[in-house]
């Protein structure tokens, strides 16, 4: 028989659903399987990690008691990294051109930008640092002209703008908030997702393993994890929420 995960690209799931993917392998674990005989230490280990961290992420969402201010800087980085995305893309378009004066500015720019590495994936405050030099280098009489030449201007104001209006937000501190510490949703969703993606492969490679003497529960395991996987693959990546 062969065993394998059930697709789900974790990455895609929204905040609020990927908050409920341990949330429901928890439950389906409690559920389904006897507890008495999970004694596998790193397992254990795993789980723990899994949960807590999802726990944390949970609450940063504005669930179990956390303020709505973190919620709306998340969603304020999430508009800021979609610009920074969608100007990327149309970067990358342009230096597939057929004029090679439009491939060479292409190039010109992406070569500028390659220092500050994937500007999304950073911290809050990284990568408003990040993206605050490269708008000043985007200024610039060089690079300004390459932008002009590919049409780029606007994508480089929606840039200004969302990164704008997100330091605006962070730097806002109404009284009752500033005993406050903003929770890095973006950090700890990384974290959550390497976990939960170290958690199911690991229950996979002992299912898989004919010599781990808890092999059956592990089969057990994976079975449940591939119900949940399925899921959220059906109802959230499918569906395109």
């Amino acid at each position: 028989m062969v065993f394998s995960l059930a697709p789900l690209a974790v990455t895609n799931l929204g905040y609020e659903e990927l908050a409920e993917l341990p949330v429901r392998l928890k439950y389906d674990i409690d559920n389904n399987i006897d507890k008495s005989k999970m004694t596998d230490v790193t397992l254990t280990d795993y789980l723990s990690d899994l949960y807590e961290k999802g726990t944390t992420f949970k609450n940063g969402l504005g669930k179990g008691g956390a303020n709505d201010y973190t919620l709306k800087l998340f969603n304020a980085d999430k508009l800021r990294d979609r610009a920074i995305a969608i100007f990327m893309q149309a970067l990358r378009l342009a230096h597939e051109a057929d004029d090679e004066a439009e491939v060479d500015a292409a190039e010109s720019l992406l070569n500028m930008l390659k220092p500050f590495g994937n500007v999304q994936r950073k911290n809050f405050e990284a990568e408003s640092a990040a993206i605050d030099a490269i708008l000043v280098n985007l200024s610039e009489a060089k690079y300004k002209a390459h932008i002009t030449k590919l049409g780029l201007a606007k994508y480089v104001a929606k840039i200004q703008q969302t990164n704008d209006d997100f330091k605006a937000l962070f730097t806002t501190r109404v009284a009752d908030k500033l005993k406050e510490t903003p929770l890095d949703l973006k950090a700890v969703r990384k974290e959550l997702i390497i976990i939960y993606n170290d958690t199911v492969e690991y229950i996979l490679a002992m299912a898989k393993s004919k010599k781990h003497p808890n092999v059956e529960l592990f089969k057990q395991l994976l079975t449940v994890v591939n119900a949940g996987r399925k899921y959220f693959n059906d109802n959230y990546i499918r569906r395109g929420k």
